[in-house]
């Protein structure tokens, strides 16, 4: 994520300065299959012991 957002400040011709502030949003946990359907709300698979798990982070980073 801030290597990401590293290259979105460079490209604009500013730094990225130091971590404003982030959150954890949605939380996908899904069979590691990848079969089931993600949703707005969030997935949580009850059914089997393996998981993969996705999920949605935002963070604000200062620009310098």
């Amino acid at each position: 994520m801030h290597a990401r957002a590293e290259k979105i400040a460079v490209s604009s011709g500013a730094e990225l300065g130091d971590l404003y502030s982030s959150y954890s949003g949605v939380f996908q946990i899904t069979s590691p299959t990848g079969d089931e359907e993600y949703s707005w709300g969030g997935s949580f698979n009850l059914t089997s012991r393996e998981k993969k798990a996705r999920v949605t982070v935002h963070a604000e980073f200062k620009i310098e």
